[in-house]
């Protein structure tokens, strides 16, 4: 991982993002969550016990060169979120979102220094990997469930520990006793899924659709 890390990504000197493409990325990648609802339930599309996922990021509280405007779109969509879970609620909707760690999709790999983000949270991340679009279908498949209809109106971080790890990834030596000593190196900073324009899918039924997927 540490071979992408070696060569500092580059960045546009010149282009800089205008106040509308900001506003447009804010409404696609963001607000347009209460839209969308709004939509589905008056269409009498969702069920009784019905479920509204969003995709949101680190990026939520982090800030990188070139994804100011989807920083703003998730934190938008986060707070969109909350009021869906608390003023839907009687409508049978349960609304969250769910904080994916660095995936390797093709919107990734169009952000500049991209190769730099996949190295970092592959150094960062405790099991040593990236997370797959699996590991995010799995739990909005778990979030689905009967059994999660009490989880409304939360941020799920899916990323094997990569947000809370506060050392990259260990590399240990056995001594002659059997013992691990940890060897462990200078923190990294990880990197957001950078997101396409939102479209319902991932749904696991009628009941349940998701927002600005990977």
């Amino acid at each position: 991982g540490l071979q992408g890390i070696s060569t500092a990504p580059e960045y546009s000197a010149d282009a800089f993002i205008e106040e509308e493409d900001l506003a447009r990325t804010i409404h696609s990648m963001g607000t347009s969550l209460l839209g969308w609802t709004q939509r589905l339930r008056e269409r009498g599309m969702f069920a009784d016990d019905a479920r509204v996922f969003g995709l949101t990021s680190e990026g939520n509280t982090v800030a990188w060169k070139g994804y100011a405007a989807v920083a703003a779109a998730k934190v938008a969509l986060e707070s969109v979120s909350r009021s869906i879970a608390v003023e839907m609620a009687h409508f049978g909707i349960r609304s969250n979102i769910i904080q994916a760690g660095v995936t390797d999709t093709p919107a990734l790999r169009m952000i500049p220094g991209s190769g730099h983000l996949k190295a970092q949270a592959v150094t960062r991340n405790p099991f040593g990997r990236l997370t797959t679009p699996e590991d995010v279908a799995n739990v909005i498949y778990l979030l689905s469930q009967p059994e999660a209809a009490w989880i409304n109106g939360e941020i799920i971080r899916v990323d094997g520990g990569e947000a809370i790890s506060g050392l990259s990834r260990w590399a240990c030596t056995c001594t002659g006793s059997g013992t691990s000593i940890p060897r462990t190196r200078s923190r990294t900073t990880s990197s957001p899924i950078w997101t396409s324009a939102p479209t319902p899918g991932g749904s696991m039924s009628a009941s349940a659709f998701s927002h600005g997927a990977p």
